[in-house]
């Protein structure tokens, strides 16, 4: 037996399922509540990117990446991308993580800290 006998690889019949954080509809409302109450402070649009099925408000579906444009720059300034549960927020003109958040709305805070955050009970 050598190294190789205990490295598997995965196979599309295998019963593996990765994890992975789903673009809910719970999501794209807060994206357009963040997108309206960031515009003054210089953000102007998104966009989300699914691996295959159109992005809906309606269903949850998966998502490759949200791109955020800002007013100084033609091109996009951050990427929000699921990484497991969380969401890591990079520095898209960089290539550059600035940090992985537990939720989608953490991870927009991150970039213009304008959303309510959650208030937990005691």
């Amino acid at each position: 037996m050598d190294e190789n006998d205990f490295v598997q690889p995965c196979s599309p019949g295998d019963n593996v399922i990765p994890l992975r954080a789903l673009f809910l509809p719970r999501h794209h409302e807060s994206l357009v509540r963040w997108l309206a109450a960031s515009a003054p402070m210089g953000v102007s649009d998104a966009e989300v990117a699914t691996g295959s099925a159109p992005a809906s408000a309606v269903a949850a579906h998966p998502v490759e990446h949200v791109l955020v444009w800002v007013r100084e720059s033609a091109d996009p300034a951050y990427m929000i991308r699921p990484l497991g549960l969380r969401w890591a927020v990079i520095d898209h003109q960089r290539n550059y993580e600035l940090g992985r958040h537990s939720s989608f709305e953490a991870a927009l805070n991150a970039i213009r800290p304008v959303l309510p955050r959650p208030v937990f009970a005691a």
